[in-house]
């Protein structure tokens, strides 16, 4: 499961920038072509965090969609 190692590098982040205080929450934007499940995101964040600046914090997990352009005629959408 790849949401375990996402997670993981956002918590070392996180812990970073926290300098050693608490994290109540945290917020992280992902593509939708990444395939992040959210159930598994929370589970994975939750092991993630466990002992750390970030244990019991809320994971916000923002899905952002895929957006397209053409070149030919500029026309924008999104997938």
């Amino acid at each position: 499961m790849h949401e375990l190692g996402l997670c993981q590098a956002v918590v070392e982040a996180v812990e970073r920038r926290a300098a050693g205080r608490q994290v109540a929450r945290v917020r992280v934007l992902v593509g939708r072509l990444h395939h992040v499940h959210p159930d598994a995101f929370a589970q994975s964040f939750e092991v993630a965090a466990a002992g750390g600046v970030a244990a019991g914090a809320t994971a916000e997990l923002v899905l952002v969609p895929v957006r397209w352009r053409c070149d030919r005629c500029g026309a924008e959408g999104e997938a």
